[in-house]
């Protein structure tokens, strides 16, 4: 219903029926803009109102939210890879770098092992030549020539400058070699066996270099020991070996 600004009549009519005036609908658009507005509230319990959205005006909060779900989810399996490749990578080298000690191991016992026996083998001649005063020997006959008795001949023996710096090189080979079985402690679990057969040969090994670099007891008793020793060292290098596939073409 709109009001005539003429003569003030209401009326529905496009012109005022009573004047002719032509009618005011500015009010008329207030009062539908009004009841469209309050169409689209509806009463909450608590007194507020609650606006309706259009249709089509569609929050896009939690299309957001579920990407950055996604995100976070790529993110933790990347992250999971990468730690896992980590320690993947980090077990390959440890075990790398123990095989490393194992083959250093095995060479330092291997050289020293040459050297002892060879050193035990001519103690044993020049102790022997010295009891029965043999001078034939030319590998013997410098230390037994002049000796009172056998003690006097492995004094000479042992003072000579070749086989006092063989004898140093057999002790520094012991330290090293010491020093390596120390660094085999705490191994892979896939050389444990490993490192137990280590264990048994270091224990035949310091023996026979201290045969070498010091001998003692008396003749028939070091050729005995010296005999079955260097079969001993031997046989648990071998086995020692036999224990590290990775070392099997060093032999």
């Amino acid at each position: 219903m709109s009001r005539c600004s003429r003569c003030g009549m209401e009326s529905n009519t496009r012109y005022c029926p009573n004047c002719g005036t032509l009618m005011d609908f500015s009010e008329q658009m207030v009062n539908t803009s009004e009841s469209n507005r309050q169409a689209q509230q509806t009463m909450m319990p608590n007194g507020g109102y609650n606006t309706m959205i259009p249709q089509g005006a569609v929050s896009k909060k939690p299309k957001s939210r579920k990407k950055l779900f996604i995100l976070i989810g790529i993110a933790v399996i990347i992250i999971a890879m990468v730690i896992a490749a980590l320690v993947y990578y980090s077990q390959i080298t440890r075990e790398d770098s123990y095989v490393e000690t194992l083959q250093q191991y095995v060479t330092k016992v291997s050289d020293g092992s040459i050297e002892a026996e060879a050193q035990c083998n001519l103690v044993v001649s020049v102790w022997g030549d010295a009891i029965w005063n043999d001078t034939s020997q030319e590998e013997t006959k410098k230390y037994v020539s002049g000796a009172k008795d056998f003690n006097e001949a492995l004094e000479k023996l042992y003072a000579d400058e070749e086989i006092s710096s063989r004898v140093e090189d057999l002790q520094a080979n012991k330290e090293a070699t010491a020093s390596l079985i120390r660094s085999l402690q705490d191994p892979p679990e896939k050389y444990a066996d490993c490192y137990d057969a280590a264990l048994e040969l270091y224990s035949k090994y310091c023996t026979f270099l201290d045969m070498a670099i010091s001998p003692n007891g008396s003749y028939n008793s070091y050729s005995e020991d010296f005999s079955d020793l260097d079969q001993e060292v031997a046989d648990k290098l071998n086995q020692f070996v036999a224990t590290i596939p990775n070392l099997l073409n060093m032999q």
